[in-house]
């Protein structure tokens, strides 16, 4: 009976050691391995467009709901401005003082021809003047230098009367300008006095409001925002991967809207950016036209194809040991050989060179 137990117990542990060895190995595959980068982000229009308030007041008409489509010049908003009586009076004023400064009682141009009178009075006595020495002169009564002083003096004074005569023709010139500009101010705050339109200056979809009927709005304020165009995913790869990715690469996204549908986009555009806070750079990609419906800022999941290689021999990634060497058996016997690697995806990496189809790879921590 004890012979017996013995040679079960003998039986048991060649079996068990058996099976030990079988799963100490395993043997080289060829697959197909697909080498991926992952990165989140979010689901963006191709433009956006925030719409801002031109002018300050409340808000009386709301006339779009978000997630409508709107063209270029339709209306938004309707705003009704606290303003603009105000601006309707000071424009008035400023027309009255351009009006009376353009004038032919012009307090400005007063001046001027004022100086105008005063210089040609002098002119007027000093051409009596040089008459008079031409005179004296001729009958030798007075010297050369005397006649040449007061022409001289004749010839400033003609200078002086000719510049003033331009400087009244300018200033004639800007002030009509100026009263034409000022009654142009006028006449628009006139039309401006009603309330006033927001338009939309491009065809699209608002995507967010962010005012509503009633709220007062500032000049310069974003109260809404507005995309047009095909749908971006914008991803955040890290930083690690940026050699990685290319232009151009294939890319698979992933919704949770869309339970276990996968859509294929391509990289469009690196940003040669990175963001700090996150260790992450910007990369977007053009979505397919098939998706049913976008939403905003929608989160999704990609997987960007840096490399395929189709019936590659491949070996489980926790064989390779550090520094790209595996532990196999061949022709019977135990050795460590030097490998070099290619596409791997999260299970298997593709051995290139030093590894034969007939070697049996090591698994680490078995003993064969």
């Amino acid at each position: 009976m004890k012979r017996k137990q013995i040679l079960i117990a003998s039986i048991f542990i060649l079996t068990f050691g058996a099976c030990k060895n079988k799963n100490a190995t395993v043997s080289p595959e060829r697959k197909d391995i697909v080498e991926v980068v992952y990165a989140s982000g979010n689901l963006f229009p191709e433009s956006e467009y925030k719409v801002i308030g031109n002018i300050t007041g409340y808000l009386t008409e709301v006339l779009v709901q978000e997630g409508d489509t709107v063209k270029q010049g339709q209306a938004l908003f309707v705003v009704q401005s606290s303003n603009r009586q105000s601006d309707l009076e000071a424009a008035k004023t400023a027309m009255q003082i351009a009006e009376e400064n353009a004038g032919a009682k012009s307090p400005v141009l007063a001046q001027i021809h004022e100086k105008i009178a005063a210089a040609k009075s002098r002119l007027h006595n000093d051409s009596l003047t040089q008459t008079r020495y031409r005179k004296l002169l001729q009958s030798e009564a007075i010297a050369q230098a005397d006649y040449d002083k007061v022409s001289t003096t004749l010839e400033a004074s003609r200078r002086d009367y000719l510049a003033l005569n331009d400087q009244l023709r300018a200033q004639q010139k800007s002030l009509q300008l100026d009263l034409a500009q000022a009654l142009n101010r006028y006449n628009q705050a006139k039309n401006n006095l009603g309330d006033a339109l927001i338009t939309s200056q491009t065809n699209g979809v608002v995507y967010e409001l962010n005012k509503q009927r009633g709220d007062f709005i500032h000049q310069n304020e974003a109260i809404a925002l507005l995309g047009s165009g095909r749908p971006i995913a914008r991803l955040s790869v890290d930083e690690a991967d940026m050699r990685l990715v290319q232009p151009g690469q294939k890319v698979m996204i992933s919704f949770d809207a869309w339970p276990g549908k996968m859509f294929n986009a391509s990289v469009e555009r690196i940003f040669p950016k990175v963001n700090k806070t996150e260790q992450s750079f910007r990369v977007d990609t053009r979505m397919p036209d098939s998706l049913e419906k976008t939403v905003y800022g929608m989160n999704l999941e990609a997987n960007i194809i840096i490399r395929s290689v189709k019936n590659a021999l491949s070996i489980p990634r926790q064989a390779l040991l550090i520094g790209d060497s595996l532990r196999i058996q061949r022709s019977g016997k135990a050795m460590t050989i030097k490998v070099s690697t290619g596409a791997g995806d999260l299970s298997y990496i593709e051995i290139t060179k030093g590894l034969n189809e007939s070697d049996q790879v090591i698994m680490p921590g078995e003993k064969p």
